[in-house]
């Protein structure tokens, strides 16, 4: 699990890897997040076939969120991987004085 302020955003690599972990090259990959009002997603699909791409993900709102990545082997096959995120409220960085309309006692 990833935590990330409110306030903030985070570049994301994504490397792919054959069984012995050497980079090889797959088809089509897609990213996506479960909630786009908690974590924004910024990923440009590249063409295939290729080793590793890169998004980022800027925060939005409080709250869960899963990032997951697909890529498409040359054979068809397909592999997951999924991130959870929390979204937490930024600390509090200013105060502001509202003074309302007066008004007759």
């Amino acid at each position: 699990m990833f935590n990330l302020s409110n306030t903030m955003q985070v570049p994301v690599a994504f490397n792919f890897l054959d069984s012995n972990g050497n980079p090889t090259p797959c088809g089509n990959v897609t990213v996506s997040v479960s909630d786009p009002n908690v974590l924004a997603l910024t990923f440009i699909p590249p063409s295939s076939p290729v080793v590793s791409v890169a998004a980022n993900l800027a925060s939005v709102n409080p709250g869960p969120c899963t990032l997951t990545i697909t890529a498409t082997n040359p054979d068809g096959s397909t592999v997951t991987k999924s991130e959870d995120f929390i979204v937490l409220s930024a600390n509090v960085a200013d105060i502001q004085i509202v003074i309302g309309t007066p008004v007759v006692k």
